[in-house]
Order: C-alpha cells, then structure tokens, then sequence
C-alpha cells in the first residue's frame, strides 16, 4: 500500500479500501504465510487514513498458531486504529488449499462452532462499543451454483453466523438485566427484530425461563 498506489487510486475516484489483515500477531502471519508483518499493516493504515480513504479491515480468529487470547488482542489493536468498518470470519478449511493439507496432516485444528461463535461475539462486543461498524461476520462460500458446502472440508461454518452471534449476545444481556432486577417480565422489541431476540427455534425465550424462573413476553412495538 504504497503512497504511489494511493496517489492513483484517488485520482481514480476510488473511496473505499479494504485490508486483510486476519491479525496482528507476527507468529500467526508467519504461520498462515500472509507474507506481512503486523507492523506493515499498522502502517499502511495510517497512510491509508492520511490519503482520506474509508478503510475497511478484514480479520480471521482460528487462523494456524492463533489463540483466543491472540485474536482478542488483534481486535483491541483494531479497534484502536478505528477503522470504518470490519468484517470478521472464522477460519474455514476449504477443499484444494494449502491449509487442507495441514488439516489432513493433523497440523492445523480448526476451531469448534461454540469456540467461534464465542470469539465472534467477544469481537462483536469490542467493535459495537467502540462504535465500528460490522460489515459481516462469517466467510459467504456460496455462489451461482450453489451453497458451496462441496469447498467445505472443516471448520466452524454456520449458515447465518452474524444473526447467531447478535442472538446470543442479546440472550445474555437480557439474561443479566434480569439478574440485576433492571426489567420486569415484559420485553418491548421491534419488530424486524423479533427472530434476533427469540433465537431459533425460540431457544432464547426457553433459556431465560431455565436460567431465571421468569417468563418473558414480547410486546412488538415499532416505535
């Protein structure tokens, strides 16, 4: 991300540039062999940022050598370096990739669904409080033809990641507003997100029912 190639790219009315970082531990890019250092990316940033683009970064947990506490780091980097928006995915084993190889070899683990799912809504948490938009959670590997689930060798791969890990973060936080006695039985949402709160299958209400002893009703409201 040269200041020449920046210079072209405004002069060519592009706005927009994404990054993909995946992380900022050097041992985890030597491992994926991402071919650059952490600290190129922090740079290349703020290059980006001086040139007046919007920046978008791409970030990845479960990557080869990459630990919860790894991957949580990186997102507190990023969120220092308040990008635009991001877009984080689970790392996928996909057919005829080198990463199949070490999977087949026993070298690479991928993560569980619940692992990722965990790290996905801890990454959620830091960026929505840092006020960084989410642009997409989870890896599309669909296409005209299909689902794409014959490029799936292994990994946490879930249909409507981003929709699980919005559920369950509001299955919590609704769940500790009943702890602290901060709501009564009533839960007024609106309705585009009615299937956010309820949870598939209506697993959020059963939740708080067993975790609580409360019913909750839903009362849809738009305003």
């Amino acid at each position: 991300v040269s200041e020449a190639t920046l210079s072209f790219l405004q002069s060519a009315g592009v706005r927009t540039i994404e990054l993909g970082v995946e992380s900022l531990d050097d041992a985890v890019l030597r491992k994926s062999a991402r071919g650059h250092a952490a600290e190129e990316t922090r740079a290349a940033c703020l290059r980006i940022r001086r040139f007046g683009f919007h920046l978008g970064l791409h970030l990845m947990c479960g990557l080869p050598g990459q630990s919860a506490i790894s991957f949580y780091q990186t997102v507190q980097e990023v969120a220092v370096l308040h990008p635009d928006f991001v877009r984080i995915a689970p790392t996928l084993v996909l057919k005829d990739t080198p990463l199949e190889k070490l999977y087949q070899h026993g070298d690479y683990q991928p993560l569980s669904l619940e692992s990722a799912i965990g790290q996905c809504m801890e990454s959620f948490r830091v960026f929505h409080r840092a006020g960084i938009s989410i642009a997409r959670m989870g890896l599309a590997i669909s296409d005209e033809w299909g689902d794409g689930s014959e490029k799936l060798v292994a990994g946490p791969w879930h249909p409507a990641l981003r929709h699980e890990v919005e559920s369950r973060l509001v299955r919590e936080t609704i769940r500790e507003r009943i702890y602290r006695e901060e709501m009564g039985n009533c839960l007024f949402i609106h309705p585009k997100d009615v299937s956010i709160v309820v949870g598939e299958g209506r697993k959020n209400i059963t939740y708080w029912k067993q975790t609580t002893g409360i019913s909750i009703d839903l009362v849809r409201d738009e305003n």
